[in-house]
């Protein structure tokens, strides 16, 4: 037998599994539908025998199974292709608990820290990201961008035309009427309070 953790630490349940066993596979004597064999097994003999051989240790072999059958039992109990099983149980001494607490400790910690990392990581991806987009569009800037589009009424436009045009200025229509629009736009704008300018709006253009 062999532990693939940890040693065996004790015997928990052993029996005989005939060849007529429709179960061969069984490792308990409550599965098996025949125990008839089960009632000649020496006890003392087997439990001698694993605290002996198997106690303390991951691999050992338990030889000379008749040992563990006592004189009178049928014969198909110990011959053919019947099976004797044994099932212990396999557990850590206080060194080899500590040590896996240990290194559950050290994974669990190295687990962390790496989702740490990672989210800081996908933060600094991001951040980054946002800093390039905002310096590309401070790259790539168009009038578009500081652009607003004034729409001029008909009634707007006559009225500039019949108060304000003076044709004696020398200057066209609308050449007139743009210069006028920047500079009325220009004084509104200078108007308003905490424009962070003191000196006002200095330039607007109109197109």
């Amino acid at each position: 037998m062999t532990c693939k953790d940890g040693s065996f630490s004790k015997i928990i349940d052993y029996g005989v599994i005939l060849d007529s066993e429709p179960r061969q596979d069984a490792c308990r004597q409550s599965t098996l539908e025949k125990k008839d064999c089960n009632s000649f097994i020496n006890d003392t003999n087997i439990e001698a025998a694993f605290t002996s051989t198997c106690i303390g240790t991951n691999d050992c072999f338990l030889t000379d199974v008749s040992q563990f059958i006592n004189k009178g039992a049928p014969a198909d109990c110990y011959l053919g292709d019947s099976k004797f099983f044994v099932q212990a149980a396999c557990t850590y001494s206080p060194k080899e608990l500590s040590k896996h607490r240990m290194e559950g400790l050290i994974i669990s910690c190295m687990s962390v820290f790496m989702a740490l990392f990672f989210i800081c990581y996908v933060d600094y991806v991001k951040s980054k990201a946002k800093n390039d987009a905002v310096e590309w569009d401070i790259k790539l800037i168009t009038a578009g961008d500081y652009t607003v589009e004034l729409e001029i009424p008909q009634a707007m436009y006559d009225k500039f035309v019949s108060d304000i045009y003076d044709p004696d200025f020398g200057q066209s229509k609308a050449t007139s009427f743009r210069n006028y629009l920047k500079k009325e736009i220009q004084r509104r704008l200078s108007a308003f309070p905490n424009l962070g300018y003191e000196e006002g709006v200095t330039d607007v253009r109109v197109a």
